[in-house]
């Protein structure tokens, strides 16, 4: 045995350098055996991609996370990592975007899921939250607008709206109110000059006494409703009191109504005043000549009719005028 082979085999001590730059985030600083990884490989084309440590020749940590994308993953990574000059800000700006981020559920997804998305952007705690916050030029709702608006509350929450997609909708739907109610308004003015002009030629000279009767008329049938009968409008922006037809059938029930002398009204006040006047006149005359109603001269031919116009079509007898 020679003196070399009897010498016992010593091994050469370990390498306990400090690792290089970056290392310590994949090995720890120590590879599995003992000894300290070699400084990673950069790449040929000078932008630090490598496969190994998080800092290239450059620190520039961010090639690390690029190495093996293609091209259009790796410039895409690069341009939107570049406003992180670490890789504990990149670090702390990936936990910001994971605690701020809005994840859309799947469409199986049940209900609640969409709920949490929905309050996270915005909506009311509740249906009776929203607010209508119409503008002050906008045409003011009728019952039955404001009685649908109500029920658009819940289609508002169920779909998750916001209240500045709701001030968005009420801003359009103001906008489109107000369009058509200005040519509606324009409408109008121009239906009921035309209107005027076809019961004039109806009419005639007639046609301020018939305005009168079909006035009268409206205002006694209506009752509590004369104001919207007013404003009613057709399907085309007209009013409903202001066409012809409508106004020349009133016109004809009140004129019926003041011939009909069976009971005092609205509609032969003008009728009965006339004739009261006309039979004080009779009985005076009829007086002062001595005469009394049991008289053989005493006017009832004329005042008979008179009576039956002011208090309709109760019999009038002798004396009855004294009582």
């Amino acid at each position: 045995m020679s003196e070399a082979a009897a010498a016992p085999a010593t091994s050469a001590p370990a390498d306990t350098s400090a690792p290089t730059a970056g290392s310590a985030i994949l090995s720890g600083g120590v590879s599995g055996n003992g000894s300290a990884p070699a400084a990673p490989p950069v790449s040929a084309d000078g932008q630090g991609h490598n496969s190994g440590g998080a800092f290239d020749k450059d620190g520039n940590w961010r090639s690390f996370f690029s190495e093996g994308l293609d091209e259009t993953y790796a410039k895409d990574w690069n341009n939107w990592s570049s406003r992180y000059d670490s890789p504990q800000n990149f670090a702390k700006g990936y936990v910001e975007l994971r605690k701020n981020a809005v994840i859309v559920p799947k469409d199986d997804a049940k209900p609640e899921a969409w709920d949490e998305v929905y309050n996270r952007l915005g909506r009311p705690k509740s249906p009776a939250d929203y607010k209508f916050n119409w503008a002050k030029d906008v045409p003011a709702l009728q019952p039955a607008e404001v009685e649908a608006q109500e029920s658009l509350r819940s289609v508002l929450y169920r779909s998750g709206a916001n209240q500045k997609t709701v001030d968005a909708l009420i801003t359009w739907n103001g906008e489109q109110r107000k369009v058509m109610s200005d040519s509606w308004d324009v409408s109008a003015k121009t239906k009921t000059d035309h209107n005027v002009k076809v019961l004039k030629s109806a009419w005639g000279p007639d046609f301020d006494a018939n305005v009168n009767i079909y006035n009268t008329t409206l205002k006694n049938y209506a009752g509590q409703n004369y104001d919207s009968f007013k404003t009613m409008r057709l399907d085309d922006g007209s009013f409903l009191a202001d066409h012809p037809s409508f106004v020349q059938l009133m016109t004809k029930v009140g004129r019926e109504r003041a011939e009909d002398d069976m009971n005092p009204s609205s509609f032969n006040a003008s009728a009965r005043e006339s004739a009261q006047e006309q039979i004080t006149k009779l009985e005076n005359e009829a007086l002062a000549k001595g005469l009394n109603p049991t008289s053989q001269g005493w006017p009832h031919a004329q005042l008979d009719p008179l009576y039956k116009k002011v208090h309709g079509s109760k019999p009038m007898g002798p004396g009855q005028i004294y009582g």
